[in-house]
């Protein structure tokens, strides 16, 4: 499918929180197999986004900063256990889909957690670029590598004619 991304959130941490994950809404611009239709939205999750860095627990042991010699009058030191520090996970290979982006997509759906993931990972997905065209995100995949600079009308079509056991 094709499709451009409309809306980015963090999605609900799941396993411990450890890892964070976003979850994009992606509106349906083209369709080369599956059970969606130009214009409906579709959820995809993928690894990666913001999340609290727990892993900072030894900067919160530590006692108050020490003030700088032109602080003002009044002013008291604040622990660093008073700032949330905020990590942010992103994938080389897999960046976090941005608002506007055009893009086309190998999809699966994952019933339990009721979204889409990338059905091949990073080599599922192509950058559509101004003319139309795709672009790997893993360009030196020499699965997908061969499809750089086809239509996005023509990757569509070679999906569409896929036979599917």
């Amino acid at each position: 499918m094709s499709g451009e991304v409309v809306a980015v959130m963090p999605s609900k941490e799941r396993g411990g929180g450890s890892t964070p994950f976003t979850r994009s809404r992606i509106r349906v611009t083209g369709v080369g197999k599956g059970d969606v239709a130009v214009g409906d939205i579709v959820v995809v999750e993928q690894t990666g986004g913001v999340y609290r860095a727990t892993h900072l627990v030894e900067d919160q042991k530590r006692g108050a900063a020490p003030l700088r010699p032109d602080a003002p009058g009044g002013a008291r030191p604040m622990p660093p256990a008073s700032v949330e520090p905020v990590v942010f996970l992103e994938f080389e290979d897999d960046p976090l889909f941005c608002v506007g982006e055009r893009v086309a997509l190998a999809l699966e759906w994952n019933r339990r957690l009721r979204v889409y993931q990338l059905e091949a990972g990073p080599q599922g997905r192509f950058e559509v670029d101004t003319r139309g065209n795709v672009r790997p995100m893993v360009r030196q995949d020499p699965a997908v590598s061969r499809l750089d600079g086809l239509s996005l009308r023509e990757l569509l079509a070679r999906v569409a004619a896929v036979e599917t056991p």
